[in-house]
């Protein structure tokens, strides 16, 4: 037998009580921790959203910024070599006798440079006497801003761009200029090219990626040239002013700035990436600057709405976990009171457990109900079932008390009787609910008694209910007092320990344990999972319904069209299908499709259904699992988007450029490239084995790309043209297969590309079109040629004509000497001097035209063996000026060696020549740099003004008079043209009074080493 419950002693309650304060406020801290640490998450969360926006905008413009001003540069240096060949052709074609042959050439360069509106020349007085728009010829443009500064600066060596001005049609044009100089450096003209607006305007919308952006270019004056999209104001306006973009990134020095905040002429916050254009190769008078610029508020858009929400949910958790702490706690003391008897109660249920294990049904019907007696002080029991129709009872067991003392009628179990004939007892399972008769003898509409049945003073009868359907009633009686609600709760706890003990004995404990433990994970599950019978009906669904779609398990189970009502409009279909494609085959089937949740939020759900079989092999049904996958469905959208984004940047590229794999199958081509090759980019994609070569080769070779992992010795030797730069390769190669088989000349540059753990994942190869540039170069070669060959024949030409002149005049001094007035002789004298100086003159010309007809080769030089023997033909001057001569160690080089010592002979002679008061120093080194020799020759003479350091280096160009130095100004000519001619430069470094330095280079070969002098 079970011993009655005791009561808690007050000792034990005071524990209690003292453990569930502490327990309340260990609650409030943990809640308070809990929020702080939410708190911090969404902070911390909100702040590296924002962070990682803003490197990420930041990096994009200025990518946007860079492909503008990558392409400008190379716009820039183009149009500088066009003014140039047109420049060094303008002799030639100003003397021809139909100026159109100008006026086509300068059609030619306009129609290959598409960022060319307009090019013309402009005489010294600024009137225009060639131009590919003819209607242009004879209009006076001498008050021109590209034609008065280079007029009043006359530096042929600086490219002017006039600051942007407005055309009679309204837009705006910037004009590049080149000036025009007479043989002896005085300003003769400008050649200008005007810049083609629509060229520019398809270049700064093709970077635009957002509906706030914008992008623009300025001139160095602060004067906006262009802006896209299109902005009422803009174009023409003066920028340089306190507190603006331009003038904060102009003042900064930067050659690249990210600048945010407001500005005179954007009052929002703005963020802006800005790039100074600037080519190495061209000396500018004026700068652009690129600008690249979004709205702030629009790049925050999202993540101010994120973090409005996120700030929303965590005010709302904070607002609902007070009130529910306070209600949780309150319960929690209630809970606490019953604390010891439901801990009792528990133990019964445990002990009455343990006591079915080794008594039959009736043994233990009949036990339980005598701790039921005895725990609620009745002493009537008993115990029936109710079939599944709802209308018979079963009679099951009496209590022992009740068989022995109080009840003599016949009460075998088992035996079923109609619900109708039930007494009073029965009102709990019409009313289905528990029932109280405290006073049974009053009662209006009681039977009565059968006989032998033991009198009824007061009793209590409740239901047992399993699915909605009573399944038993339990009943006791004749307590001394009136029941209670206590009774009631006891009573029907014990009632469901019966019907489960009982279930358990009827040989079904173990599908119900399985069942439970299912059904508890199922609760906890994530995945929000049903099973469907044969007939469609649905026989279980997890609670984690109710968060994915917002409608209870119930809901479901009353309505299963819901499973269908509840998908999106768009997908009803979809669904519809995918369930009648369905059929009893164990394959799972996989669908993704939108639900519309009961608050009417849209999500994507991952659906999978599968038959299920028992062990015979029966079709029992489906499962099916379903799961939110609306934060993977953006993910992917957003994946989508970022990289259709860097697809129309890659195919907006104005090079042709593509990609190829570790496995050399192309996987990116863009449309340059498809312009070019004339190979669409779907059917070269995925195609490897060399077959990107074939349209610029018409074979299958090895392209840059193929050698980007060859050595530099295997570079050198096998493949000319070469360079290797860090990772990248550079090259300049002839296609034949290009331009319809006419072949085109391309330069291109290989890089490896690495995934984010650096490993080689690819490469990428950018070519661009170079053949107008080939062309420009052939020709300018050509009329080098030409002017070289021109020359040389006049000066060798010239000799005899002049020897004559001056022997047949010193012939006729002797003869006639004494014989004619002082004034006759004098003039004999002039004519000879003449001569020999324009003998001198067309001998130098002579020396300048054959330095780059030299047909030797370039083989080892000992620098220093070749020094020597040039300060042994200069020792006589050297002695006779008391010039110290020091040098440092030289190396040995790949040069000409006649060349090099008429170089040094040149650079020594004129420090000994342009000396000052004390004896002239000299001073000889070289250095070893990255990829050159640096050779220095420095003195202490007269020195040179810095105006005059490009002049000195032109054919003729003297500073001084012959009276004050001999000499006729083409020393230092060929020194430039040596040294050119050996692949390097020369310059000079000055100070007036004080001395020159002349500095030039030689390239490096695997060859050079170093020597001491």
């Amino acid at each position: 037998m079970v011993k009655e419950p005791e009561k808690l002693s007050n000792s034990a309650m005071n524990t209690n009580q003292t453990v569930l304060r502490n327990s309340l406020r260990i609650q409030w801290l943990m809640l308070a921790l809990g929020l702080a640490i939410l708190a911090g998450v969404f902070a911390y969360q909100s702040f590296t959203n924002y962070r990682d926006i803003t490197i990420q905008e930041q990096y994009r413009l200025q990518t946007q910024a860079r492909v503008i001003a990558s392409n400008i540069d190379w716009q820039l240096e183009s149009t500088n070599l066009a003014l140039t060949s047109v420049i060094k052709d303008l002799a030639y074609l100003r003397g021809h006798e139909d100026i159109k042959l100008a006026n086509r050439r300068l059609q030619a360069l306009t129609d290959a440079m598409p960022g060319i509106r307009t090019m013309f020349v402009l005489d010294a007085e600024g009137t225009i006497i060639a131009s590919n728009r003819e209607e242009l010829i004879g209009k006076d443009f001498h008050t021109r801003d590209y034609f008065t500064t280079p007029a009043k600066d006359n530096n042929p060596s600086i490219l002017y761009l006039s600051p942007p001005f407005k055309t009679v049609l309204g837009s705006y044009l910037i004009n590049i200029s080149r000036v025009i100089t007479t043989p002896n450096g005085a300003f003769n003209g400008v050649v200008s090219a005007a810049l083609e607006p629509e060229y520019f305007k398809v270049l700064l919308n093709s970077v635009l990626y957002a509906p706030d952006m914008w992008s623009a270019i300025n001139h160095g004056d602060g004067i906006r040239f262009m802006i896209a999209p299109d902005q009422d104001g803009q174009p023409g306006k003066n920028l340089a002013l306190p507190g603006t973009f331009f003038t904060r990134h102009r003042d900064s020095g930067r050659h690249e700035s990210v600048l945010t905040g407001k500005s005179v002429s954007y009052t929002t916050d703005r963020v802006m990436a800005m790039h100074t254009v600037q080519p190495q190769k061209v000396k500018m008078d004026k700068t652009l600057y690129v600008a690249c610029s979004r709205d702030y508020s629009a790049i925050f858009e999202n993540w101010r709405s994120n973090t409005l929400k996120q700030a929303l949910a965590f005010a709302l958790i904070g607002i609902a976990a007070g009130p529910s702490l306070v209600l949780l706690q309150r319960r929690q003391r209630g809970l606490a009171l019953l604390a010891a008897r439901v801990q009792q109660l528990m133990r019964l249920k445990l002990e009455l457990t343990e006591y079915a294990e080794k008594h039959d049904l009736q043994d233990l019907l009949r036990h339980i109900l005598d701790e039921i007696c005895r725990l609620s002080n009745s002493p009537v029991g008993f115990y029936n079932f109710v079939e599944s129709d709802q209308q018979t009872l079963s009679r099951q067991a009496w209590s022992t008390n009740t068989l022995n003392e109080f009840c003599t009628v016949e009460k075998q179990e088992g035996v079923h009787y109609p619900m109708e004939k039930a007494g009073v007892w029965a009102e709990c399972i019409r009313q289905r609910r528990p029932v109280v008769h405290n006073d049974y003898a009053s009662l209006p509409d009681r039977k009565g008694l059968p006989e032998g049945h033991a009198p009824v003073i007061r009793e209590l009868v409740v239901p047992i209910f399993r699915a909605g359907q009573v399944v038993a009633i339990l009943g006791i009686g004749n307590k001394p007092a009136d029941y209670t609600d206590q009774d009631i709760e006891l009573v029907t706890y014990l009632a469901d320990v019966i019907w489960e003990v009982t279930e358990r004995k009827r040989a079904e404990e173990k599908l119900n344990k399985s069942e439970e433990r299912f059904r508890t994970v199922a609760e906890y599950t994530y995945d929000w999972e049903y099973w469907i019978s044969p007939e469609g009906k649905i026989l279980y669904m997890t609670p984690s319904c109710e968060r994915v779609t917002g409608y209870t398990a119930e809901e479901f189970m009353n309505n299963p069209a819901l499973l269908l009502v509840s998908a999106h409009p768009d997908d009803k279909e979809k669904l519809t299908g995918h369930m009648e494609c369905l059929g009893k085959e164990s394959v799972p089937h996989h669908a993704d499709f939108r639900i519309i949740t009961k608050n009417g939020e849209t999500r994507w759900i991952g659906h999978s259904c599968q038959a299920v079989h028992d062990s015979e092999g029966n079709y029992c049904g489906r499962r099916t699992s379903n799961r939110d996958i609306s934060e993977r469905k953006e993910m992917e959208d957003s994946l989508r988007k970022s990289r259709q984004l860097q697809t129309d940047i890659f195919d907006f590229l104005p090079d042709a450029t593509f990609v190829v794999d570790q496995e050399k199958k192309v996987i990116a081509w863009n449309r340059a490239m498809e312009e070019m090759s004339g190979v669409p980019k779907e059917e070269m994609l995925g195609q490897g084995d060399n077959a990107y070569t074939i349209p610029f080769y018409g074979e299958r070779r090895n392209n840059l790309i193929d050698i980007i992992d060859a050595d530099n010795d295997e570079l050198k030797t096998k493949y000319k043209g070469v360079t290797r730069l860090g990772e990248r390769l550079y090259g300049e190669a002839f296609c034949p297969a290009l331009s319809n088989g006419k072949g085109a000349y391309v330069w291109a540059v290989v890089s490896p590309l690495n995934d984010y753990d650096g490993t080689r994942i690819g490469a990428i190869e950018t070519i661009r079109d170079i053949t107008a540039i080939k062309e420009a170069e052939a020709n300018l070669a050509r009329s080098n040629s030409e002017l070289e060959q021109f020359a040389y024949v006049a000066s060798h030409d010239l000799q005899e004509p002049l020897r004559k002149i001056a022997g047949f005049t010193e012939l006729l001094a002797n003869r006639y000497k004494g014989k004619l007035d002082e004034k006759a002789e004098s003039y004999m004298e002039y004519i000879v001097d003449g001569a020999t100086r324009m003998r001198s003159l067309i001998n130098d010309l002579l020396k300048y035209s054959r330095v780059m007809r030299s047909s030797r080769e370039l083989e080892d030089t000992d620098c220093s063996a070749v020094l020597s023997g040039v300060l042994r033909d200069i020792e006589l001057a050297a002695k006779e000026s008391n010039a110290e001569i020091v040098c440092g160690p030289l190396p040995t080089i790949q040069a000409d060696r006649k060349q090099l010592g008429q170089l040094f002979q040149n650079l020594i002679g004129n420090a000994i020549k342009y000396r000052g008061a004390a004896s002239p120093r000299i001073t000889i080194t070289a250095i070893r740099q990255q990829g050159n020799w640096l050779f220095s020759v420095g003195d202490n003479g007269i020195g040179i003004a810095p105006e005059f350091y490009e002049r000195i280096f032109a054919i003729f160009q003297r500073l001084h008079t012959r009276a004050e130095y001999p000499g006729t100004g083409i020393g230092l000519a060929v020194c430039q043209k040596i040294v050119e001619r050996h692949g390097g430069k020369i310059w000079v470094e000055s100070t007036v009074g004080t001395g020159s330095t002349f500095f030039f280079t030689i390239p490096l070969t695997p060859n050079d080493r170093e020597v001491t002098a």
